[in-house]
């Protein structure tokens, strides 16, 4: 196995045998956090990239280009990527969101959008949706008030702190 360093604290573990890549959380001291990655978005993006090129495929509108026999092999093709990655759905999503509560505790898990859509998430696909996400933790037994925590409370809650901090080290006070 090696390791794809993607910043100062996340490294990407490749595996050795074909398996799948994991997400791996630096720690300070040393220690390593690794997050299970059960849809490795970026091969499947590379893998449709290849594709594309192999094709001759240019910009959003170059399959229009193809004549129906181009066509017909391409479908065939994204349809093969779909079966070895299947896009991940809110239920996924949120399983990622339970077993990150369940490593390091609900106060240090957020959640959020970039809200431009397409985040290649069925049912959650632009903010119109984000509600989708929120009715899968009630079904999963997550209170108001953890929810509340998970969308924004824990990020709101160490940006208050950094300003603290912040204000500490330029020797002014908050209220």
């Amino acid at each position: 196995a090696g390791m794809t360093k993607h910043c100062d604290f996340i490294e990407q573990m490749t595996t050795s045998g074909g398996g799948r890549p994991d997400i791996v959380v630096k720690l300070p001291g040393g220690g390593r956090i690794p997050i299970d990655a059960k849809f490795p978005l970026a091969a499947f993006q590379d893998a449709i990239a290849a594709l594309r090129e192999e094709m001759g495929i240019e910009g959003f509108g170059g399959v229009r280009a193809l004549d129906d026999e181009q066509r017909a092999a391409y479908d065939a093709r994204m349809a093969e990527l779909d079966e070895q990655w299947p896009p991940a759905n809110v239920q996924d999503f949120v399983d990622h969101i339970d077993h990150a509560v369940q490593l390091i505790g609900i106060d240090h898990v957020g959640i959020s959008s970039d809200f431009d859509g397409g985040g290649g998430i069925v049912g959650w696909n632009d903010a119109s949706e984000t509600f989708n996400v929120t009715l899968e933790l009630v079904r999963r037994g997550y209170s108001e008030a953890e929810i509340a925590q998970l969308w924004s409370g824990n990020l709101q809650r160490v940006l208050r702190e950094v300003e603290r901090i912040a204000a500490e080290l330029q020797g002014e006070t908050t209220n």
